[in-house]
């Protein structure tokens, strides 16, 4: 069903709001550290189509009267009791009366978690100049929305994952409307509440209960004409009363407002974990959840901007880029109508994605690559293929994914920011 929005270009102020949330960047052999990926999210269970927290590795299947099969941890669902082990050689009446391979029930799954909802932000600090956009120019002249768009009402829920003999699991819980999740938690939550009304504005948010922090900037570092931001805890809302927008021949959005880990700008977050090298990454589960398919969805993006450098090293406070042997990772929610990423093969406007309809291991439906080779630091950018208001998901997998593709990024590069925000060429 095709649903019509004005583009704003009048007084009327259009509201788009999402909700950051991060879970721990973790490491193979060291443990992991608090951080993780940024991401927005309303109050969603992480049931959807999940990967983890759906099917659980055989439920703690047995070997027959042996040790059991590590099946044992399931996804993060608990581990299976060991499933028992009988003596070897014991001589009974009948040659030995085995247990059948223990009764462990298979471990109980988790829900997938229900994110926490708000955060705090400080005022202050200067923004940085940068911006991944489809610098390749926009995909159509007009102001249209997306045709034909449609969310996923509810996502798909699992029904807590096909388990082996025995386990049990939990009912995966529900998605937020237009969302699928991918069975992960995360509850950082925060009180502070800011309002921003200039050009470049930010500010630090503390985790309630944690020494641990997340950053925010306005960032409108291509055109601003009274934009606002207001932060409440992990929550932004992005207004545009006076309708300030670029044209459809300008591939470059009116700025970038985010949240963010790592340290970008003169500003480090506390217990990021951050910069990890790709290698030594396990999990980087992360929540993102917008209110996108409510508005015009065809002149802004709900992304993800993932910064890997070629050192370990964190960037110096002038940066504007991740460098020369380093990469951008993109993680759009929905491909805007008239705007594309960067890259992509055909024409400069209107180009499709260099690898369409590819799956990600351990994520809900179906991504379109756009890759963007020309430039060092490349740019790859995975775009979901039917539109989403948010995801909960483990930012990992696509990093993994684009390491195993030899998209442009290898195991030898460290992960240094994350940002989650929006990008936006018109509306608000």
């Amino acid at each position: 069903m095709a649903i019509q929005r004005p583009h704003f270009s009048t007084s009327v102020i259009a509201l788009l709001a999402g909700l950051f949330l991060a879970c721990s960047v973790q490491n193979n052999g060291a443990g992991g550290g608090s951080g993780g990926a940024s991401g927005w999210g309303g109050t969603t269970a992480s049931g959807g189509t999940n990967a983890s927290g759906g099917t659980t590795a055989s439920g703690g299947t047995t070997s027959s009267g042996g040790t059991t099969s590590t099946g044992g941890t399931t996804a993060s669902g608990g581990t299976t009791s060991s499933g028992g082990t009988r003596a070897t050689g014991g001589t009974t009446a009948s040659g030995g009366t085995t247990s059948s391979g223990g009764a462990g029930s298979g471990g109980t799954t988790a829900i997938g978690g229900t994110t926490a909802s708000g955060g705090t932000t400080a005022s202050g600090g200067s923004t940085g100049t940068g911006g991944r956009t489809g610098s390749g120019g926009s995909t159509s002249t007009g102001g249209g929305t997306s045709t034909g768009r449609t969310t996923a009402t509810g996502g798909t829920i699992a029904t807590g994952g096909t388990t082996g003999g025995g386990g049990t699991t939990g009912t995966g819980g529900t998605t937020a409307t237009g969302g699928n999740t991918a069975g992960v938690a995360c509850t950082d939550a925060s009180t502070t509440a800011l309002a921003f009304t200039k050009q470049y504005q930010d500010g630090s948010i503390a985790v309630t209960g944690s020494t641990k922090t997340y950053y925010t900037m306005t960032n409108w570092w291509h055109k601003f004409g009274g934009q606002t931001v207001t932060l409440n805890g992990l929550s932004m809302t992005v207004g545009n009363s006076q309708g300030t927008s670029v044209p459809s021949t300008d591939g470059n959005p009116m700025g970038f407002p985010s949240i963010f880990i790592g340290a970008y700008q003169g500003h480090t977050t506390v217990g990021s974990n951050l910069p990890k090298q790709v290698s030594a990454l396990t999990s980087v589960p992360t929540v993102f959840q917008t209110n996108a398919s409510s508005l015009d969805t065809s002149n802004m993006n709900a992304t993800y901007d993932v910064w890997f450098t070629a050192t370990g090293t964190a960037l110096s406070s002038r940066a504007s880029s991740p460098g020369a042997g380093g990469a951008y990772l993109m993680v759009w929610m929905y491909k805007p109508a008239d705007r594309q990423p960067r890259g992509g093969s055909g024409t400069a406007t209107g180009a499709s994605p260099n690898h369409p309809a590819q799956t990600v291991s351990g994520v809900p439906g179906t991504w379109d690559v756009w890759v963007d080779s020309s430039t060092d630091p490349p740019c790859i950018s995975y775009v979901s293929s039917t539109p989403l208001d948010g995801l909960a998901y483990d930012l990992n997998n696509f990093i993994q994914d684009a390491v195993t593709q030899k998209y442009g990024i290898t195991t030898s590069m460290y992960l240094s920011i994350v940002f989650a925000g929006f990008e936006i060429w018109s509306g608000g």
